[in-house]
């Protein structure tokens, strides 16, 4: 637990990158990320941090139960849940499930039943739609299951013990969110809103909190199934963000979706199984 002067003091290192008063380097990163490069630091070396987007697909994933395993047990890095991710999966994700879960089970229900009816003449059409609809089902199930919802609670209770929830104090960084965003400054841009930049600058203080308090690492990444690119573009994070992730922290920072956590999980397992 840190106390208010040290979580202070971690809040305004964290000020300092994001409002340009600490020198960041971007050439650099601009020049990895043109070539395409990416760290190949062990994943137990890693700082993970969970954006709003992926909870409820964590928990609903083939490999949920590996990747729980993982988080609560086998990482030794920092886990991270940004104040403002908890935030917006109640607020959106998790509100539109118990809203409209029924609802657009039914309506999908209904429609698997109209293509079973479609005539043969029309095979090409009925083929098309059903692909279509079993790529939704694949993509977007999870919202509306309520088992899923379960899963995810299940989840949040078994990582809450060892991970860093921070919240930057608001008022302190509301100007510089104003400036970013006019300034195009990722993330957020593409965005009417701040949220995405709250989201970055807590996931920031959360692991800065875990480096003060001695816990070692050489990567940070947030998972998040967000590909605007404001974050990342062609699976690379944006320069400006790994430029201040490195200014803050000393480490490179890279975005990675579920899929790739999961590969990376199970490539894990792996290296740990005995001979």
């Amino acid at each position: 637990m840190f106390s208010v002067a040290s979580s202070d003091r971690i809040f305004a290192r964290v000020k300092e990158v994001l409002d340009r008063r600490k020198s960041v380097e971007v050439v650099s990163p601009v020049i990895a990320a043109v070539q395409g490069r990416s760290s190949s630091v062990p994943l137990t070396r890693t700082a993970i941090g969970v954006d709003a987007n992926v909870f409820l697909r964590i928990a609903s994933h083939a490999s949920s139960a590996d990747l729980i395993d993982y988080l609560n047990g086998r990482h030794t890095a920092p886990v991270v849940l940004p104040g403002q991710a908890i935030q917006e999966f109640w607020n959106n994700q998790l509100h539109a499930v118990k809203t409209y879960a029924d609802e657009v089970d039914e309506a999908l229900t209904k429609l698997d039943r109209v293509l079973d009816k479609i005539d043969d003449n029309f095979n090409d059409f009925r083929a098309n739609l059903q692909r279509e609809l079993s790529e939704f089902r694949s993509s977007h199930g999870h919202v509306y299951s309520e088992a899923t919802v379960r899963k995810t609670v299940s989840f949040l209770e078994l990582i809450q013990s060892r991970a860093q929830v921070p919240y930057v104090p608001r008022q302190q960084f509301w100007e510089i969110a104003q400036i970013r965003q006019h300034t195009k400054t990722p993330p957020g841009f593409m965005d009417k809103g701040f949220g995405d930049f709250f989201v970055w600058a807590d996931f920031l203080a959360g692991v800065q909190m875990a480096k003060s308090g001695s816990t070692d690492f050489e990567l940070a990444v947030l998972i998040t199934n967000d590909v605007k690119k404001d974050w990342s573009r062609a699976g690379l994070a944006h320069p400006i963000l790994v430029a201040e992730c490195q200014a803050l922290l000393g480490v490179p920072f890279e975005t990675w979706n579920l899929e790739q956590f999961a590969s990376r999980v199970a490539s894990d397992g792996q290296c740990q199984a005995p001979p």
